[in-house]
């Protein structure tokens, strides 16, 4: 028996809630697990979350007393399973401890750790469209992690219902988002087919959760598609999630015009009408322009319009338009606006991307 087990079995007698815990977190990346991360009673208080309605809709309350959180993690660190870096909010999991763990929980075909991680990531992990990047960047290895375990062995032992699938389909969504956003849409695309692939056939019943889920997978393989220069496929996809929200929903619905937008980016390719782009995004302004709600629509779609129109040579107009976007926001250029871009480089990344293809 090795030492690691021998500790292991004492503190499973002796500190039951400290090796449950350390089955959690052996699922993260062994480097940089924040303590936000790992607080289930820190995390679940956080208000404002992009998936904080999804978790307290889908997943029971994880309950744990704060000063036993910190008792837990403090006897991990004294028996070396965990370390506490020089920031002070962050652990190192032990390499080879934490392996055997996966290891052992796997021979077991026990996935209950595994689910838990999943629940207190997808809490902290925000949509990278809208939020700062760098809170992105910091959790992605942990991310990377999740989507990395082969789901096809876990679904068999999820019953049908579980929110484990939602979860790790989500995490899988979010993913896709940021690998897009930082230049890596192959990565992202094939997680995509992957994805498509595990879900099966795809429903498009009304009020369906998983329907919309699937909508907005459709999506983002097709925004990938299009950065890869695969404009018909990407522009198929795109019309399909758009008629049917527009089928089940109606046209003002804001899911709806957010579809709308995307199909306005795709036609944004250089094999797009360029007309038929600008002529949506026109139409996405106006009808969002007066909605506060909106506004990160309006904005995109703003964001959009300058980049054809700018591509196409109305300069003047096409600075009309990022200036108006600027006040909007009460923003200079050097601020973020939107997905940790700000208008001009998002719209000068693209304008760039079409110049090379043409």
């Amino acid at each position: 028996m090795t030492t690691w087990k021998i500790t292991f079995d004492y503190l499973s007698e002796k500190h039951p809630n400290s090796v449950a815990l350390f089955k959690i977190v052996s699922n993260f990346a062994p480097s940089g697990v924040p303590l936000t991360l790992i607080h289930p009673t820190m995390t679940r208080k956080i208000e404002g979350s992009e998936n904080a309605s999804f978790v307290n809709d889908h997943i029971p309350v994880f309950v744990s007393d704060e000063v036993e959180i910190m008792e837990n993690i403090g006897t991990l660190i004294s028996f070396s399973f965990l370390t506490c870096l020089t920031d002070g909010s962050s652990y190192e999991i032990h390499r080879l401890v934490r392996l055997s763990m996966l290891t052992e929980l796997d021979s077991k075909r026990n996935y209950l750790p595994f689910t838990q991680a999943a629940e207190l990531l997808i809490l902290k992990f925000p949509d990278p469209r809208f939020e700062v990047l760098e809170l992105c960047t910091s959790l992605f290895p942990h991310l990377k992690e999740i989507l990395a375990v082969n789901i096809n062995k876990i679904f068999p032992q999820t019953p049908e219902g579980n929110p484990t699938v939602s979860i790790v389909f989500n995490l899988r969504l979010l993913g896709m988002r940021y690998l897009r956003l930082y230049g890596r849409s192959r990565e992202a695309a094939e997680l995509g087919m992957e994805t498509m692939k595990v879900k099966g056939p795809i429903g498009f019943d009304l009020d369906d959760d998983d329907t919309e889920f699937s909508l907005q997978l459709l999506e983002q393989v097709s925004l990938c598609l299009s950065d890869l220069d695969e404009y018909d496929d990407a522009h198929r996809l795109a019309m399909i999630v758009y008629e049917k929200r527009k089928a089940l929903s109606g046209v003002d619905n804001p899911a709806t015009l957010a579809s709308w937008n995307h199909l306005a980016w795709v036609e944004t390719h250089p094999k797009g009408d360029k007309d038929k782009a600008t002529e949506i995004f026109r139409q996405i302004i106006e009808r969002t322009n007066q909605h506060p709600e909106m506004q990160h629509l309006c904005i995109d779609a703003k964001k959009g319009l300058y980049m054809v129109l700018r591509y196409t040579g109305k300069l003047e107009q096409a600075s009309t338009v990022i200036n108006n976007v600027l006040e909007m926001q009460g923003q200079s250029e050097e601020n973020l606006v939107g997905c940790a871009l700000t208008v001009e480089e998002a719209a000068d990344f693209m304008w760039s991307r079409l110049n090379q293809k043409e």
